[in-house]
């Protein structure tokens, strides 16, 4: 696994981790259970997924690598989920919400689909068409949602 691949995992997880955060922050935010239970359930995909992409890292990594990694002190996310602009929503329109949460999946599915195509590993490839495969289907559902809106 070439360490440009290794990298944009770590990128992965911070980013997974990121959007558990934001869909936990929105299932906090709304008095509709309908809205609350599905930011819950979303929550729940990104932290699973944070824990599958920590399991192909833990896989593909030895002592050495994976000691670097952990030296690394601040990866980053590969800022899909931008928090610089929070402020500027206004929670109380889920529309924006919406928006929002549909844009991240999008730029989510591509970041996976360009994470496939820098691996070397057939197993790693697989995972990340999974995961591509879950961020487009909820950039559909969030888009779907959207035109209902209109």
């Amino acid at each position: 696994m070439i360490n440009d691949e290794l990298y944009m995992i770590k990128q992965a997880i911070e980013h997974e981790y990121e959007g558990y955060e934001y869909y936990t922050a929105q299932s906090n935010k709304w008095n509709s259970e309908e809205i609350t239970e599905l930011f819950k359930s979303l929550a729940q995909e990104e932290l699973d997924h944070a824990k599958w992409l920590e399991e192909l890292l833990a896989t593909r990594t030895d002592g050495v690598t994976k000691r670097l990694l952990n030296v690394i002190d601040n990866v980053g996310s590969p800022k899909i989920f931008d928090w610089s602009n929070v402020k500027n929503f206004r929670f109380e329109e889920i529309r924006e919400v919406l928006e929002h949460a549909r844009d991240t999946e999008l730029e989510s599915y591509e970041f996976y689909l360009k994470l496939k195509d820098v691996s070397d590993a057939s197993e790693a490839k697989e995972l990340y068409d999974v995961l591509a495969n879950w961020e487009h289907a909820h950039y559909e559902m969030f888009k779907a949602a959207l035109a209902l809106m209109e």
